[in-house]
């Protein structure tokens, strides 16, 4: 019991200790605009509030805050400020005294302010007034900080010692893409700098550098996609007291190199499989996956190394007669094949590898051996038996084979054939009827057209290319018009018929009538009569061409009269044709499709004879697509919408011709638009009357007026779709 009561209060102890000895934590600071000239720095503590000492200096202005007893927990301990009063804010702890330093952009007083248990309000002022606190709660009244010049110069030296020294600094970046397509990066550190941690992923490379503060101003997102590289991009944030960059990369396999040179951080992202690192262009570094093992011997031979390395390998290994030598090796924890690819290297050997038997030998020892064989193959070649094998080929054409071979046919067979896969005593032959090749040749040329057959005599894939052509036309026209004059009939009655000489005269008439008169008899007498008078008024003749609806407001009902004859027109239209031509094709090979018609035109040389040329009007289309190994299609096609618009006073046609001709890459099943034309026709049109015309309101007596408005749109989309060779259903559109 003795003992539990000594422990019990000997952690009591240990706990009033830290208790004592951290007496709070700050965890966050942030700053409150007041005003230009005003800012509140707001400092919250995780286990109570602690009243800080404090002193302020001139040059440079800044105030430094002293928490005594107190740890520092914020993540980002040095803050910058676009402000013109406060500059900046940094933080740092020793001991069990925490240090707040705030950098001023001029001269100015602080007043330090406790704000209920887990806060610390510094009011600041760039003004010569002092600092106003609200006390708020009166157990929590501020806190006036006064210190003598001594004190103030200790407290500076002391600050230097313990304060933060690291400033925030700027990292430059810049971005090039190589000649291998690699996206390069050079990142130019401070002077003073820790090795980088370098953490790769699936998507990404990061690097981080410890105690390297980024300024605020350089901590940002760069996007350098564009510039077509594994890179899309690349990150500058800190964290804490480091600096992270993180460069994303694309989804495709790519490689990653880092380099320093004197603070200058060159980092390389580069595609997969590129023959040369983008760097240092050195070849690439060979891959060791073998167990690790342990070698130390002093002058032993070779040939004891090769057996120790097959008995921790679990390889068989043959060494030729001619390896000798001794060898000194020192290798720990090492790959089997790293140490076996030293050792040869080192003694100038080579291997040839089959399955999991290694033989060994010098390295022009085994080039006269592969010299050899190549030997015997040639000779056997030219002095083995020959083969007959015929091949029926199921969807190529014997004539392209023979494109493929390049050979030069003499008669039904090809000898001594020009860079040809034959022997020097093989032919071939091509039987178009059944489409088969018949090859006499040894059998490794045999085997190799074996081969060669399997890989390009398979179905050819086929694209149905659709086409659709929009025409679209809307128009409006509005057409307005008067007629009208003054007469006088004085001499004639309406209700006399009979015509005398222009009875009584028309002396005051203003223009002269179209008079119809007819022979009427009576008895034995003959006389002629009127029939008809017909009142044509020239004095404003500004009607409509072709008028749909003509309106007199006044007739002729006495001897002097007036006759006004409004007319009107007003037509709207609107059309829409769709053409849609298809076609089915194979890949890389040219379909056309057309409907229309010949339309023949005379056609007059100088000896002036005649003859008739034909043009065509038709609506068609004309196309060669190539299926890409990603499944899209790029196709080189012609779409045309040709038709006769009018004939020429001779009777020759003329041809509206609309076509698009445009190579073009659209995803399988994919529609897009490859032309567009949009024409717009505003008119507006008018006669009047000079001087009378121009009268308000009346003025609308003597005018003619017209107003047209068309448009016209041509739209062609295409659609590519591939088909699948297995499919033999019908199609769907």
């Amino acid at each position: 019991m003795k003992n539990v009561a000594v422990k019990a209060l000997s952690g009591l102890g240990l706990s009033v200790l830290m208790a004592s000895a951290w007496a709070g934590t700050i965890q966050d600071i942030k700053v409150t605009n007041v005003d230009n000239n005003r800012k509140i720095v707001k400092i919250y503590f995780q286990g109570g509030a602690v009243v800080p000492q404090g002193f302020m200096t001139d040059t440079p202005p800044q105030v430094a805050l002293d928490f005594a007893n107190t740890n520092l927990g914020v993540q980002q301990n040095a803050l910058q400020y676009n402000d013109s009063l406060l500059k900046g804010i940094s933080a740092a702890s020793q001991d069990s005294r925490t240090r707040v330093a705030l950098a001023l952009n001029k001269k100015g007083q602080y007043q330090v302010e406790r704000k209920g248990p887990n806060e610390i309000w510094v009011h600041l002022n760039g003004g010569g007034a002092p600092v106003s606190a609200h006390t708020g709660d009166a157990r929590y009244n501020p806190v006036n900080v006064s210190v003598s010049k001594e004190q103030n110069q200790r407290a500076i030296s002391e600050f230097a010692k313990a304060g933060d020294s690291k400033q925030p600094v700027n990292v430059e970046m810049k971005f090039s893409k190589n000649a291998k397509g690699a996206g390069v990066m050079e990142f130019t550190m401070p002077a003073k700098h820790s090795e980088p941690k370098i953490e790769t992923s699936k998507g990404s490379v990061t690097l981080v550098f410890p105690d390297v503060r980024l300024s605020p101003s350089a901590q940002k997102t760069y996007d350098v996609s564009e510039f077509d590289t594994p890179v899309r991009k690349v990150a500058l944030k800190r964290v804490g007291n480091n600096t992270k960059i993180t460069i994303d990369n694309s989804n495709s396999d790519w490689d990653y190199s880092v380099k320093d040179n004197a603070g200058v951080y060159t980092v390389s992202i580069s595609p997969k499989g590129s023959l040369f690192n983008s760097l240092d262009e050195k070849p690439p570094v060979k891959s060791f996956k073998g167990g690790r093992i342990t070698l130390d011997f002093q002058d032993v031979d070779v040939r004891t190394i090769l057996q120790i390395i097959a008995r921790e390998s679990g390889m068989n290994i043959v060494a030729s007669d001619t390896v000798n030598g001794k060898m000194t090796l020192n290798l720990r924890d090492v790959p089997w094949d790293q140490a076996l690819d030293l050792v040869m290297q080192a003694r100038n050997l080579d291997m040839r590898r089959n399955g999991n038997v290694i033989n060994i030998a010098p390295r022009q020892e085994l080039l006269n051996q592969d010299k050899a064989i190549m030997q015997g193959q040639r000779e056997l070649n030219e002095m083995g038996p020959l083969l007959s094998r015929t091949f029926q080929l199921k969807y190529k054409s014997v004539e392209d084979f023979k494109t493929v071979l390049k050979s030069v046919e003499s008669g039904n067979s090809s000898n001594a054939a020009t860079n040809t896969m034959l022997s020097g005593r093989g032919s071939v032959m091509f039987d178009v009827g059944t489409n088969t090749l018949i090859v006499t040749d040894v059998q490794n040329v045999i085997n190799k057209f074996e081969k060669l057959i399997a890989q390009l005599d398979v179905p050819i894939r086929q694209v149905m290319v659709e086409a659709r052509i929009v025409e679209a036309n809307e128009g409006f026209s509005r057409e307005l018009g008067v007629r009208w004059g003054l007469g006088s009939m004085d001499g004639y009655n309406g209700n006399e018929r009979t015509y005398n000489g222009y009875k009584g005269g028309m002396s005051k008439d203003l223009w002269t009538p179209d008079i119809t008169k007819k022979t009427v008899t009576q008895g034995d007498q003959s006389y002629e009569v009127i029939d008809k008078i017909n009142w044509d008024l020239p004095n404003v003749n500004l009607p409509v061409s072709a008028a749909t609806t003509a309106l007199t407001l006044f007739r002729s009902t006495a001897h002097n009269f007036i006759g006004l004859e409004l007319s009107a027109m007003q037509e709207d239209n609107r059309g829409k044709v769709v053409s849609s031509p298809r076609v089915l094709t194979q890949d890389r090979r040219e379909a056309s499709l057309s409907d229309g018609e010949d339309v023949p035109y005379q056609v007059s040389s100088s000896s002036g004879a005649t003859s008739i040329q034909w043009t065509q009007a038709v609506t068609g289309l004309k196309v060669t697509p190539q299926i890409t190994p990603d499944g899209n299609v790029i196709m080189t096609l012609r779409v045309m919408k040709n038709s006769i618009s009018r004939y020429t006073p001779n009777g020759d046609p003329v041809i509206a011709k609309k076509e698009v001709e445009t190579t073009a890459m659209v995803e399988n099943g994919g529609t897009m638009v490859v032309g567009g034309i949009y024409v717009e026709e505003n008119t507006n049109d008018n006669g009047k009357v000079p001087l009378l015309g121009d009268i308000p309101v009346l003025g609308n007596l003597f005018k003619h007026s017209t107003r047209n408005n068309r448009r016209r749109e041509l739209l062609i989309f295409v659609t590519p779709r591939i088909i699948d060779t297995m499919n033999t259903g019908s199609l769907d559109y």
